[in-house]
């Protein structure tokens, strides 16, 4: 069952400044939401694509969220470094790769134009200043910035990293939130 709370986090993602993604927005979202790499790899970990069918996409997206955020947390809600090292088979590992390249994630790519329909920018707790502040260096102009990060708990022991920027952050939603904003 989706809760009322992912239902609404899912839809801030959906709305701009004037509380409206323009349709070509909506469709580029829609293409990486949907993406079939994606689609496959949630599978593989378990996730029932079918439950989305008649879906909005608001619904597809917190079905998701609440599905990587149970399924994918490898880490315990822990920073990265601290974790020991994942292991998956073969074709897992092979999967991940794919869809990572699939999304665009792999390789190093410098803006090719001066106007994109969206900036995405993905968190963490370490780089969400840092990564926000480089988006928007890149003189590109874009009607929507979206930033991808999880619900995990910040460290505390890191607290220094984010204290004067986002004092009051308690997950790295919060973090990325308190970035945006302040660029």
């Amino acid at each position: 069952m989706i809760s009322s709370h992912e239902v609404l986090r899912s839809k801030a993602v959906l709305e701009t400044k004037d509380n409206a993604l323009t349709p070509h927005i909506y469709t580029e979202l829609r293409e990486v939401v949907l993406n079939p790499a994606l689609t496959s790899l949630l599978q593989t970990f378990g996730y029932n694509p079918s439950r989305e069918k008649d879906c909005c996409l608001e619904n597809v997206i917190a079905m998701r969220r609440q599905f990587t955020n149970t399924y994918w947390n490898f880490r315990n809600n822990a920073e990265r470094s601290p974790t020991n090292q994942l292991s998956f088979s073969k074709d897992k590992t092979a999967k991940i790769l794919h869809t990572a390249e699939a999304l665009g994630m792999v390789e190093e790519k410098l803006p090719q134009k001066s106007r994109y329909g969206a900036i995405i920018i993905l968190g963490a707790v370490g780089q969400a200043l840092a990564r926000t502040q480089f988006a928007k260096s890149r003189s590109v102009d874009a009607p929507v910035i979206a930033a991808l990060t999880a619900e995990n708990p910040l460290p505390l022991e890191k607290k220094h990293i984010w204290e004067e920027y986002a004092p009051d952050a308690k997950t790295e939603f919060d973090l990325m939130d308190a970035s945006l904003r302040q660029v």
